[in-house]
């Protein structure tokens, strides 16, 4: 187990998020959501932009530099079934933060 992570199931536009979701395909994947200074920070940078749909490993890393980088919170959101319970345990936070509801 890796730890544990805060889930929202709101979109938080100040923190950096991984929605979690399933593609087409019926697999586990994810999308990363950045603010937008956060992603203008990163085009100055050179840093790549946040792709579309990615594997949940691959988005959960990408973000996890980015927040430590932009000295924000990792929050994830979408849908709870596709995390795998052996990273750690989803907790659910309400942040004091701007947010617009989840889709």
């Amino acid at each position: 187990m890796i730890g544990d992570f805060l889930f929202s199931d709101k979109v938080l536009t100040t923190e950096i998020m991984v929605r979690l979701e399933y593609d087409s395909a019926g697999k586990r994947a994810a999308r990363m959501m950045v603010p937008r200074d956060v992603a203008v920070q990163m085009a100055d940078a050179n840093y790549p932009s946040a792709p579309g749909s990615m594997t949940v490993e691959s988005a959960l890393a990408f973000a996890l530099m980015l927040a430590v980088r932009s000295k924000r919170s990792l929050v994830i959101t979408g849908d709870p079934s596709v995390w795998d319970a052996s990273w750690g345990v989803l907790l659910e936070t309400k942040f004091a933060a701007p947010a617009t509801e989840g889709s």
